[in-house]
């Protein structure tokens, strides 16, 4: 029999390395393989890093079937073939040594050992002692389950010794920013919490934080415990993760990740993104900033004109020699003076990246652009728990159908007399009080400019309550306004994100209908009235919008344009030249009409806090100081990615997160993988490592073809005393194979459609 084999695989191995007939038996795989090397060259990939993925990946598929062959081989198992990816073999990949084929296959999908025995039922191989069958069935068990044995261990290596080497860097358990309206902004966090408790986990990373959140089941509350800049107590809360949306995919709480003082770009991208937003205060900074510049004292908000003052070292991150770098200095303490300097010229005292002293750098004040729309208030969306609000029984649209108040009226003190936000048209003037529109999108502004210098700080709110029912009625408030709140990051960074009262506990929608056009505007000027709905919207920003490379063109074909996160887009990244809106207008009859604001000028009475600055992420350095510390760590890390990968295909199954928008597929995972390895050496390294726990975890679950299902069949074996009835065996394979293929095909199309043609 062996020579047989012998004989067979050396004629197969000429054949397989004859060129021309492989080429021919194998030209539509090519064609494809060419295709996709043909775009990886139009998309500028280095050749070099995509051999390295290509090795990477292929590594962690050799570690799992070595584990098959080297149990099978001490089981005295005979090993037909030994195989890196699945079809014909590769030219020159196909080799015989001993009783084994060993060979590369020319679809990178996987990989598998072929056994005598497994899977057929040939008399000579019932016979034979060295067949798998034959075997006992705890030497099968072994065989089987020593992939997923062999993926664990080479990820526990890895982890081991990143922690002992290079180490490995993680983003601050800290909330940079928070979403108006969320379950955070609602349980009260505000930019700068750092978290002591979130679930199971005690000072966690913020990269625990959101795989905690995403994977939290229906209904479930995960207990938080926090503490704010400059305050010794704790604080207690818990927190309900939710969707944010269609399209998001995973639940979340509404928190971004912690930035530091240092401005990043992206210097070796095609073209070269600088550390600030095109058109901004920043890009106007002299001199320039530059990619890696750190900002280490600015404009005394206290005294303008005399010395900078320096920015103090970050509290969340204490000096500490070999894990964190003791020149970080506090990016909230940052956040602080921009918004006290909002709508004034700032100096910059600069450490730069590259060697050389410290130097100024002068940067102007940002302004918002003034598109003359006054849109229409939507109801209140949120209200902060335990706030002014929530005591005085203001009413929040939920998702039961209770519709929210919505407010006709506010009206604050000044040292001057009473300022009146409304609407409303006034028939006659009254003496001490000035009248000014009620804008949803100004507001915010308006009420914390106002807030920072009156000595009463009481608000008289005129609402339409709504009391859970669609009859509303109108009823009037005073509630103290909180200026904790001043300091705290919250305007819409992503979809869905309402607009924050936040001094009152409120948040609530920003209607896209326009309420009214101010006089002499872009907007009058290009025609637009009362009443008309924007439906979506485009935005060209780069240098000259009539120079077809200088234009960057993002775009929302949305049934409902979500006003606030496009208005705060606009100034916080686009910077824009030229935003085309379609709109909707119904009078006699409903019609499409297409506008073009171009050169929309700066609005000198509303300062725009952010001016720019693309700032770096806030991240903890982490090096064992013994090998026992990095058993320690990287046996935790392996648990919580085996935990996670369980929770995320538990809660697919659920329906709790989205499998259109969380399953990914080779063609994923080659393109983050390429983006990994990109960055560094150590980076790509942790996550062959997360893979290789990901394919330990997959492999192993009870479907048939897979190794789990296979124990499954073997655990019957075991405890009835006989295998299972052939026919069930197969019924069971071929379903296994039509699921597993089912699935492949599926994440393989979200994948072209993500990595190819995404917008």
């Amino acid at each position: 029999m062996d020579e047989r084999t012998n004989n067979a695989d050396q004629q197969v191995t000429q054949n397989d390395d004859a060129i021309g007939p492989w080429l021919r038996r194998n030209g539509p795989i090519l064609v494809i393989l060419a295709i996709i090397l043909g775009f990886a060259a139009y998309k500028g990939w280095s050749i070099g890093t995509m051999g390295l993925v290509v090795f990477g990946l292929g590594l962690v598929i050799f570690v799992h079937e070595l584990g098959h062959f080297l149990a099978a081989k001490w089981c005295d198992v005979y090993v037909e073939t030994f195989s890196i990816g699945f079809g014909p073999s590769l030219p020159f990949c196909h080799y015989h040594f001993g009783e084994t084929t060993y060979k590369v296959g020319i679809i990178p999908l996987g990989g598998y050992v072929k056994m005598l025995g497994e899977g057929s039922e040939g008399d000579e191989q019932e016979e034979d002692p060295r067949s798998f069958k034959n075997k006992s069935v705890g030497q099968r068990m072994l065989i089987i389950s020593a992939g997923v044995i062999m993926n664990l261990i080479f990820a526990a290596i890895g982890f081991v010794c990143i922690y002992m080497g290079p180490g490995r860097n993680r983003i601050a358990g800290v909330v940079g920013n928070v979403d108006p309206g969320s379950r955070a902004w609602e349980g009260g966090l505000q930019s700068g919490a750092e978290f002591r408790v979130l679930g199971t986990k005690v000072n966690p990373f913020f990269d625990q934080v959101r795989p905690t959140v995403a994977l939290a089941g229906a209904g479930e509350k995960l207990p938080v415990v926090y503490s704010m800049p400059g305050q010794k107590e704790l604080v207690h809360t818990t927190l309900e993760p939710k969707f944010h949306g269609k399209g998001v995919g995973l639940k979340l709480i509404g928190i971004g990740y912690p930035t530091t003082t240092t401005v990043h770009g992206a210097p070796l991208a095609t073209p070269k993104i600088p550390p600030y937003a095109p058109l901004s205060a920043a890009s106007k900074a002299t001199p320039p900033l530059e990619d890696g510049d750190t900002i280490v004292a600015t404009t005394d908000p206290a005294n303008p004109t005399g010395p900078l003052l320096p920015l103090p070292l970050d509290p969340r991150c204490p000096p500490n020699p070999k894990n964190i770098d003791p020149d970080r200095h506090d990016a909230i303490e940052l956040q602080r003076r921009l918004v006290d300097l909002a709508g004034q010229p700032m100096q910059l005292q600069v450490k730069p990246a590259k060697d050389g002293p410290p130097h100024e750098v002068t940067v102007p004040p940002a302004f918002a652009r003034d598109f003359g729309l006054v849109m229409r208030m939507g109801p209140i969306s949120s209200v902060r728990h335990k706030s002014a609000a929530e005591k005085a029984g203001v009413q929040a649209r939920s998702t039961e159908g209770t519709v929210g108040d919505v407010i006709e009226r506010v009206e604050v003190k000044t040292a001057t007399g009473i300022i009146r936000y409304t609407n409303a048209k006034a028939t006659t003037s009254t003496p001490g009080v000035e009248e000014r529109p009620l804008d949803p999108m100004r507001l915010p502004m308006e009420l914390d400019r106002w807030a920072a210098t009156a000595t009463d700080r009481t608000v008289k709110l005129g609402l339409l309550h709504a009391a859970g029912h669609e009859e509303r009625t109108k009823t009037e408030l005073e509630l103290p306004w909180d200026s904790s709140w001043r300091y705290s990051r919250e305007l819409p960074p992503s979809p869905h994100a309402p607009m924050p009262l936040s001094g009152l506990g409120i948040a609530y929608q920003v209607e896209p209908v326009i309420e009214d056009v101010i006089k002499d505007s872009p907007a009058a000027r290009e025609g637009l009235k009362p009443n008309d709905e924007i439906k979506s919207a485009k935005v060209y920003r780069g240098v000259t919008f009539d120079d077809p490379e200088n234009v960057s063109l993002r775009s929302t074909d949305k049934k409902y344009i979500e006003w606030p996160r496009l208005f705060c887009l606009l100034h916080d990244e686009c910077n824009p030249l030229r935003v085309d809106l379609v709109i909707e207008r119904h009078l006699d009859v409903k019609k499409t009409v297409e506008v073009s604001l171009k050169d929309v000028p700066e609005d000198k009475s509303w300062p725009w806090v952010s001016r720019g600055f693309n700032f770096g992420v806030d991240t903890r350095h982490q090096v064992a100081d013994s090998p026992l510390q990095a058993i320690t760590m990287g046996a935790q890390d392996e648990i919580d990615t085996m935990i996670h990968v369980y929770l995320s295909l538990l809660r697919m199954v659920e329906g709790e997160i989205s499998f259109l928008d969380n399953a990914n597929g080779p063609i994923a995972i080659a393109a983050t993988s390429y983006n990994v390895a990109s960055e560094s050496a150590s980076s790509f390294v942790w996550l062959l490592c997360v893979l290789s726990v990901n394919l330990a975890v997959l492999n192993f679950l009870p479907i048939p073809v897979l190794d789990g299902g296979h124990m499954v069949f073997l655990l019957y074996e075991k405890l009835i005393g006989r295998p299972a009835s052939e026919i069930v065996r197969t019924s069971a394979t071929f379903a296994g194979m039509a699921l597993l293929l089912s699935f492949m095909a599926c994440v393989i199309v979200l994948d072209v459609m993500r990595v190819f043609f995404k917008s």
